[in-house]
């Protein structure tokens, strides 16, 4: 992934202001010394003169506030500006990657690059480059203006800088060490946190409380331990600026002593003073410029990383929309490893098919091909004679809707998860699919009807429940084509007749992962994947597969009716 550039059209005024922004205030540093070097050479003389450079003084403080004021504004606008729009391509890039791919990652190092890495990033464009701009811009001035009073302050000066800056270059690569392990710590810390609590009914259902704590003790050590030893290094950075400025002081006292100007005058040190007075906060500032670049580099390496470990799909943009007639799927030579191999078969348009196969046999890798939640490694996929691969993904997807347990609900309104991708969606219709989906009981029961808030991945509802809304999900966005990835399964007899009647009416072509016999009447072909190779069967009223139960596997009415209690004392 290619990072923004920073001078963009949106981002170039605030780096021009900034650079003006450093300049006025290196001559406001120097007015201001040629000012005080005024007043003290006329201590006692109580003129209007006197008084005028007084309040030119006072002027000239108040403009360097407000200067510094605007900087930090404009520095926040570069950062935040340039941040957002890495954010954006980032956060793209992820939308655009193979699903199978995305899901490997943890939550927590993901939403660490998305805080943590991006949050560095813009500390070293708003508080790091800007600060390098303007106090560079200004002590550089400053410096200019030290040598204009007097040369060899400034050599003394120049110095004492250099050598304060070898040290911090000598320390780069064990500080940057430092900021690196510890962001890898906070990384572990954030995934391991984020994923015992989204399962934090499994966690408490084992009794596993105890051993959690003590693993979220150890990983917050190791993150203290890794902080501190970050600290301890900024730590020292900055107590040697602040040390540079006390000794740049010393040093001008050492060369008015060892080599004073003929016109040394009390004014002339008060100015020099002055002059260093107003470079040591930006000294301290040009001392952190080093800290938050070596945080960039690392939060950098880590969004390139990011976006390198996530194959990037095909999405074709400006690709040709796609066009379904009949809605035939093929799939030609399809091989995708550690799943498919070679996979060729033909769903004809308007047919129901099943696809049979033991668990981790691929069939949810099998119909994902069908949307492109991922691309195969060889092979095509083909609707209507069309190659996907060429279609433009926004387009294919209009034609292609899924309902699967991967495919969760999102938080927000229940009538934002119906229509969720949905376009142009009428009462009417809306109606007609929560009639069809049998949703109505679950609207009427929940306070606000259609405006009742369902909780993240839907958490506050019965698998039934989630199972209808997702159907009617689907459905309401007018698909040609309808994917059940094992959608009936851990379902109510109602949510299952539900499903089975939407199949049965469905006026497109279906392709379905199950494991229920029940559903095998409803479909024109069965495909049985095993070890990916696929055989198509065509199912009778005698079919079995040993991947389904067998009719005949009833509970004997005298087991379903005996039950034995035990009192547990």
């Amino acid at each position: 992934m290619i990072l923004p550039k920073l001078l963009a059209h949106d981002r170039r005024n605030a780096f021009l202001l900034l650079v003006g922004n450093g300049v006025f205030q290196g001559l406001a540093a120097i007015f201001s010394a040629a000012l005080v070097m005024r007043v003290f050479d006329h201590l006692g003389a109580r003129s209007l003169e006197a008084a005028g450079w007084l309040i030119a003084l006072a002027g000239l403080v108040f403009a360097g506030a407000l200067l510094r004021r605007r900087e930090r504004i404009d520095a926040e606008v570069l950062g935040q500006r340039y941040v957002q729009s890495l954010r954006q391509r980032l956060y793209s890039r992820l939308l655009d990657t193979d699903s199978r791919a995305f899901r490997k990652r943890r939550k927590g190092d993901l939403l660490l690059k998305f805080v943590g890495d991006l949050s560095a990033i813009r500390r070293w464009i708003s508080l790091g480059l800007a600060r390098l701009l303007v106090s560079g811009l200004s002590v550089l001035l400053a410096l200019t203006a030290l040598a204009w009073l007097y040369w060899p302050f400034a050599i003394g000066l120049v110095s004492v800088l250099a050598v304060s800056s070898a040290w911090i270059m000598w320390q780069s690569t064990a500080m940057r060490a430092a900021i690196a392990e510890s962001r890898r710590r906070q990384a572990t810390l954030s995934a391991n946190a984020t994923e015992k609590l989204s399962t934090l009914t499994t966690v408490q259902a084992f009794g596993q409380a105890r051993r959690e704590r003590r693993l979220m003790r150890r990983h917050s050590m190791r993150l203290v331990d890794a902080s501190v030893k970050k600290a301890t290094h900024i730590g020292t950075l900055r107590a040697v600026i602040d040390a540079t400025a006390g000794i740049a002081v010393v040093m001008v006292f050492v060369v008015a002593y060892l080599l004073p100007p003929q016109d040394l005058s009390a004014g002339m040190v008060a100015a020099v003073i002055g002059i260093i007075g107003f470079m040591t906060p930006s000294l301290r500032d040009l001392g952190r410029v080093h800290e938050y670049w070596l945080a960039n580099v690392v939060a950098r390496r880590n969004v390139q990383a990011l976006a390198k470990r996530a194959p990037r799909m095909r999405t074709n943009r400006e690709g040709q929309s796609l066009k379904v007639s009949a809605g035939q799927v093929v799939f030609d030579g399809v091989t995708l490893p550690g799943a498919l191999k070679k996979i060729s078969a033909k769903a004809e348009g308007g047919a129901r098919i099943a696809v049979l196969g033991p668990n981790g046999s691929g069939k949810s890798t099998l119909l994902g091909l069908v949307g492109r939640l991922y691309d195969p490694s060889e092979g095509r996929v083909l609707i209507d004679d069309q190659d996907i691969s060429r279609i433009s993904l926004s387009s294919l997807r209009r034609k292609v809707a899924y309902v699967s347990s991967d495919l969760p609900l999102v938080r927000g309104s229940l009538q934002k998860n119906l229509c969720y991708g949905a376009r142009g969606v009428d009462n009417d219709r809306l109606q007609q699919v929560i009639v069809d989906c049998g949703l109505e009981d679950l609207i009427t029961r929940r306070e606000g009807g259609l405006q009742a808030r369902i909780a993240e991945s839907g958490a506050d509802l019965s698998q039934g429940e989630r199972v209808r809304i997702c159907l009617a999900r689907a459905l309401l966005r007018n698909p040609a084509i309808l994917i059940l990835d094992e959608a009936e399964a851990n379902l109510d007899a109602r949510a299952i007749r539900v499903m089975e009647s939407v199949v049965s009416r469905f006026t497109g072509t279906v392709l379905m992962a199950t494991h229920r016999s029940s559903t095998l009447r409803l479909c024109d072909a069965v495909w049985v994947l095993e070890e990916g190779a696929l055989q198509v069967q065509e199912p009778d009223a005698n079919y079995h597969s040993p991947y389904l139960p067998r009719p005949n596997m009833v509970r004997p009415a005298a087991l379903a009716t005996e039950a034995r209690f035990v009192q547990v004392s």
